[in-house]
């Protein structure tokens, strides 16, 4: 017998899979998950811009 839960990142995968878009400009964009460290790591080193006019 299955049972269903739910995987908060099975789930966001699922959310940005919609946000990719169709025809060449979707082509060869894979979606998957970053542990938050890596993530952190590459939002540090990222300059920042200043979007103020």
């Amino acid at each position: 017998m299955g049972t269903t839960s739910r995987c908060p990142g099975c789930e966001l995968i699922a959310v940005e899979r919609e946000n990719v878009p169709e025809g060449p400009h979707g082509h060869g964009v894979k979606v998957g998950l970053l542990p938050r460290a890596v993530h952190d790591q590459r939002t540090r080193a990222r300059p920042r811009r200043d979007h103020r006019q």
